[in-house]
């Protein structure tokens, strides 16, 4: 069966699951990565916080990611694919 979105709300309640899921991801990623306790903790974002937030391509290489940040980045590409597909499928129904 062909998935569409039938109106513009659907298409946009799926963006935002998909948004939804990009910043549960980034918050992971931030709490995974910066576990060290400093006095500031809480009431200031450094400089590296604020860049290594605004650009996941600066995060080191070598870290490992748990799982929990690995089952965001499954969803986050499922939902993604599926959103393609759908308003490829839109446009073709209409």
């Amino acid at each position: 069966m062909i998935k569409i979105y039938r109106n513009n709300l659907q298409h946009v309640q799926e963006e935002l699951k998909r948004i939804d899921i990009l910043v549960n991801l980034q918050v992971e990623k931030f709490r995974y990565e910066n576990k060290i306790m400093n006095e500031f903790q809480g009431i200031y974002i450094s400089d590296e916080e604020v860049d290594s937030l605004l650009d996941p391509s600066s995060q080191p290489a070598s870290n490992k990611e748990h799982h929990t940040i690995n089952t965001l980045k499954t969803r986050l590409i499922q939902l993604e694919s599926q959103i393609a597909q759908k308003k490829v499928n839109s446009l073709k129904g209409s």
